[in-house]
């Protein structure tokens, strides 16, 4: 009999090397090879088709379904490859190939290694890992289990017994984790806050009328926790070798610990141009923005470079200047970057006093001061799962909305379980949020709310953690004198410059993304301390300045930390934010006289729970809020604000309620539904009515 055709489609190769490559008989060899090409091929173009980008965050949003399709098909079929080499190859053949799939995904990291929406290979990259590594080692484990049960029948028993337990066991972890969607401050619900309110009788009008959330199986719960585990501690190295203090009456800068010898060098941050050398400490005084103009605040999505961090480092390479022993009066310039040898500059600032105001300016007319603390993209479960210590102070300190045993110097704290996101990012939910510019608007401008308190007369300031003006990034149609580049300040006091600095955020916006920047996945670091903690201590600084010159301020600060796919690095925040809301620690804090709101814009648009599991996408559409209001406030305006805690709400009504703040006769009218929370109250309503659409629509009211 002759060889068959299988056998003779390897006659062509010599027998021994035919026997040292493979460790099966020719027909099956045939069909390794067949196999090993198809699964290459698949995966390789399921991966470079998950490369497809688009231009904005919507258009994205649309195509993420397919390129997470696309990208676990590409995942199982890597790891099947993977599995073919290492079963059926021998040693020497075996480690070729192996290593043929690191060289492969490298290969894949030249073509597209982009963190922007059109080139976003480094984050498909990281996905990538994130799935594949942990499904391996996983199958690696069942490898091993296998060969130590002996038999097949002996591992099957075994494994079935543990599916049972393992299934059982997440079974009714999801059963937990879900009903734990719904609760918010001191165990309560939507559903309980509602009926606190309508009474008995009418308890069921909560659930008849008004709207209620999807509900998906929050898998994300069932994630290993942190997700970030593979890029070490969420910790900054201190830096400890110098220090430095601003004397507010002298306005002197003394530097200590720095030795005069020491030789210290200003390098470009464009290029590796060393531009200057001193002996001893140098000092770079960052820019106050307040007066900068559209030039250089505007930036766009798009652009390779941060327009506004050029500016700022351009600014900072222009004013650095030796140290002079004794101490450097730095003028009225509020922040500094101290420099000393090769250690990392420190950052040092300070808050003054505001200017007086003119004799014929207005005063302002409302009752309390407004403190907005901003976290970006944190959705309201979310909070609770990062953020244990926060949540713990604000129950131990604050009374319950529906408390009657409250003490008098104890702030109300009221939570909304009905708070709908308007739009898919940033750029829609804050227009109404700030601006009262609804979603299907993305062209106009108009005045942010921290403008119309400074035209009222408050010392009003802003701080941002992602190096942007919000005017010039979100609002550029409201932004005045755009061929100016200096315009009257309409704000007091802005802290934007510190966030434009690396190597918190890299020069370029191809090196951010998931390890540099503002939406990095590693601990955000700059100069020694977490960046939110910076913001903190300059929020902080501000209250305690403006409360000393007993004036009246508003006062925002964005924070990013929750802006990152492992959703890990909000953790960093918890226990500074909780000693910045805790009056017993920040007595600067007066809580009888402010408003105090610890709130997101919408939940998280990145990550594996929003990526793969639908659960995310309903989180990224429930934000969290809470608001603190001293007790005699809400008595005199009633029960609207208790009422409307469980009410479909949006940005647009807490646009309103911050305008009436400022006073009856100055608070400006939505225009776009929004209502005054704390003197209305919000009647049923659902999405179709507040301008979201019935795709983005995820708190439905029931059919009658």
């Amino acid at each position: 009999m002759g060889p068959s055709r299988s056998a003779a489609g390897y006659s062509r190769l010599p027998q021994y090397f035919q026997d040292s490559v493979f460790s099966k008989a020719p027909t099956t060899r045939k069909q390794f090879l067949v196999r090993c090409g198809t699964l290459a091929a698949v995966w390789n173009l399921c991966y470079g088709l998950a490369l497809e980008g688009r231009h904005t965050p919507e258009e994205m949003n649309v195509l993420i379904g397919k390129l997470g399709v696309l990208m676990i098909t590409a995942e199982l079929c890597l790891s099947s490859l993977l599995w073919q080499f290492s079963l059926h190859l021998r040693q020497w053949p075996r480690r070729l190939a192996l290593m043929s799939i690191p060289l492969n995904l490298y290969l894949w990291y030249l073509y597209d290694h982009g963190n922007i929406l059109e080139e976003h290979g480094a984050f498909n990259m990281l996905i990538f890992f994130m799935i594949g590594v942990p499904v391996n080692l996983v199958i690696l484990l069942l490898y091993i289990w296998q060969r130590a049960a002996g038999t097949w029948k002996r591992f099957a028993t075994q494994f079935v017994i543990f599916w049972v337990i393992f299934v059982t066991y997440n079974y009714f972890a999801l059963r937990r984790f879900a009903a734990l969607l719904d609760v918010g401050f001191w165990g309560r619900t939507g559903q309980s806050a509602c009926a606190s309110i309508a009474g008995a009788a009418d308890a069921g009008h909560c659930y008849r009328e008004q709207c209620v959330w999807d509900k998906p199986s929050p898998w994300q719960d069932l994630l290993p926790v942190p997700q970030n585990f593979f890029l070490g501690p969420m910790t900054c190295a201190p830096i400890d070798a110098f220090d430095a203090s601003i004397d507010e009456k002298t306005n002197v800068l003394t530097v200590t610990g720095c030795p005069s010898h020491q030789p210290t060098y200003l390098d470009s941050y464009f290029n590796d141009t060393r531009l200057a050398e001193f002996s001893g400490p140098a000092v770079s005084y960052l820019p106050s923005t307040e007066g900068w103009g559209f030039i250089d605040k505007e930036d766009q999505l798009s652009a390779p470079y941060n327009n506004l961090q050029l500016k700022v480092l351009s600014y900072v390479e222009h004013n650095t200047h030796a140290y002079r022993s004794g101490g450097l009066n730095i003028g009225s310039t509020q922040a500094v970057l101290v420099r000393c040898g090769a250690h990392e500059p420190k950052l040092i600032f300070r808050v003054s006093a505001a200017p007086p105001l003119a004799p014929d300016a207005p005063k302002p007319e409302g009752e309390l001061n407004v403190v907005f603390v901003f976290i970006d993209a944190v959705s309201r479960r979310h909070f609770f799962r990062k953020m244990p210590k926060t949540v713990a102070t604000l129950e131990q300190f604050a009374a319950r909305s529906d408390a009657t045993d409250t003490r008098p110097e104890q702030p109300v704290l009221h939570q909304f379980f009905r708070y709908h996101a308007i739009g898919l990012n940033t750029g829609p939910n804050t227009r109404g949020l700030w601006a009262d510019i609804p979603p299907t608007d993305s062209t106009s401008g108009a005045p942010p709310i921290w403008e119309d308190f400074y035209a009222d007369g408050y010392v009003t300031g802003r701080m941002d953690g992602v190096c942007e003006d919000w005017n010039g990034y979100y609002n550029k149609a409201h932004f005045p004198d755009k061929d100016k580049l200096t315009i009257p300040p309409r704000v007091t006091q802005e802290f934007l410059s510190f966030s434009c600095l690396p190597p918190y955020l890299p020069v370029g916006k191809g090196f951010a993304g998931n390890f540099a920047g503002s939406t990095s996945m590693k601990a955000h670091c700059l100069s020694g301390n977490h960046l939110g903690w910076h913001m903190l201590d300059w929020l902080q600084a501000f209250v305690a300045r403006h409360e000393e010159e007993q004036r009246k301020f508003f006062v925002t600060g964005v924070f990013l930390e929750g802006h990152e796919g492992s959703t890990e690095v909000l953790r960093t925040l918890d226990d500074r934010l909780a000693r910045f809301l805790d009056p017993k620690i920040n007595t600067a804090l007066d809580y009888n006289n402010t408003a105090v709101f610890v709130q997101a814009d919408h939940g998280l648009h990145m990550g594996l729970n929003y990526i793969f599991f639908d659960n995310g996408h309903v989180e990224e559409v429930q934000p969290f809020s809470a608001l603190l209001l001293p007790k005699w406030y809400t008595a005199k305006h009633g029960d609207n604000l208790r009422h409307n805690e469980d009410r479909l709400i949006t940005a647009h009504d807490f646009w309103a309620t911050m305008q009436g703040f400022r006073g009856e006769t100055r608070a400006k009218k939505s225009a776009h539904g929004g209502r005054d929370l704390v003197r209305e109250q919000v009647g049923d309503r659902d999405c179709t009515e507040l301008g979201i659409t019935q795709e983005a629509c995820r708190c439905k009211v029931a059919p009658r």
